[in-house]
């Protein structure tokens, strides 16, 4: 048993122990424990692709592979009918947008029968797996949103777009080659380029860096929406983030000062961190006592160049996150991804930690 699983089980056992009664609780246990013994390994044969656009991308022609994901514009699969998208996504279909396509396991659904028709027992297991479920899905789009965020310096988005998804009991990757070649794009530029680098080292399945990445294009979205002060904490969030990334892999406390030596950012990096920590701290997290009707005219340029910092500073937490990685999205079988990753999933899914 994996450490991660071993932790996962104790803390899914202290959970479910200190909120529900002593029969619940242990039928719970017993069911979890049943789950991921067998379960979960029976499904290996299964998995669900899930077709969801990305918004604010229009006019990008770019394609991507991978073999749990493939990118590509939605306007010419729509012409050349090469999948069904709604009707009403047709008609209103302008510019091209990216639309990708993500395999994940298939555990949103199916989970009566192992919980002994008991409904209480399903509907608490049934919640926590169709969430694991949707976290497999939702990292991939994370690491896709950052990429093409940095890459195009776009604010991209998948939320409350159409979506769609189908079961899969085999030849699932030969269906993600075939959308990725029915595509070609002849002339790579450099913003694609950067793109796909950001795809193949953005590791969205990791926490931090899950969070790293929400936080900056939160920022980026607010300032464009002349939100400032807020966004001033959502930038200050992607260093704080990375802190915790690293006190996380070196196992000792991480300030910021050091923070800036091992990442190896340099003296500006370093002062114009210090500064945006200190106007978080001013105008941010507190009611500022000055000065607040003037934020934009004297911080407008400085977030500016705040956003353009935190492009570099994610790229040396991204290098070291590659070099130092804990958490891995699916290489071989789902029930082994989940097994090796079992903690590190319940804490980002569950509720057990909310106050």
């Amino acid at each position: 048993m994996s450490e991660s699983l071993s932790t996962f089980l104790s803390e899914y056992n202290q959970y479910v122990t200190a909120n529900f009664t002593s029969i619940q609780s242990k039928k719970l246990f017993r069911v979890m424990k049943k789950i991921v013994e067998k379960e979960l390994p029976s499904r290996d044969v299964s998995s669900k692709l899930t077709e969801k656009p990305i918004t604010e991308t229009e006019g990008i022609k770019f394609r991507f592979y991978s073999p749990k994901m493939v990118i590509v514009p939605n306007k010419y699969l729509i012409e050349n009918d090469i999948v069904d998208i709604p009707f009403d996504v047709k008609e209103e279909s302008g510019e091209e947008e990216l639309v990708a396509y993500v395999l994940s396991p298939d555990w949103g659904s199916g989970w009566r029968d192992i919980c002994e028709n008991d409904d209480f027992i399903h509907d608490e297991i049934s919640n926590l797996m169709y969430l694991i479920d949707q976290y497999y899905y939702r990292n991939a789009m994370v690491t896709t949103l950052g990429s093409i965020s940095i890459g195009y310096n776009r604010i991209p988005t998948f939320y409350g777009a159409w979506g769609k998804w189908k079961r899969y009991l085999q030849d699932e990757n030969r269906v993600l080659r075939e959308i990725y070649e029915s595509y070609e794009v002849t002339n790579e530029n450099s913003n694609s380029k950067e793109t796909k680098w950001w795809l193949n080292h953005l590791n969205g399945f990791d926490p931090y860096i899950n969070r790293i990445i929400f936080q900056f294009i939160k920022g980026k979205k607010l300032l464009q929406e002349n939100f400032m002060e807020e966004a001033v904490v959502s930038f200050d969030n992607v260093v704080s983030i990375s802190c915790q990334l690293l006190q996380n892999r070196i196992r000792k406390k991480i300030e910021r000062t050091k923070l800036i030596s091992i990442l190896e950012l340099g003296y500006i990096h370093s002062k114009l961190l210090d500064r945006l920590y200190k106007v978080r701290n001013k105008f941010g997290a507190h009611a500022s006592t000055s000065k607040w009707w003037d934020f934009s005219e004297i911080y407008d340029g400085f977030l500016g160049e705040v956003q353009d910092l935190l492009v570099t500073h994610i790229y040396k937490v991204v290098l070291f996150e590659n070099e130092n990685r804990k958490v891995y999205s699916i290489e071989n079988k789902w029930s082994e991804w989940f097994i090796t990753n079992a903690n590190d999933i319940f804490e980002s899914v569950w509720f057990h930690k909310l106050p």
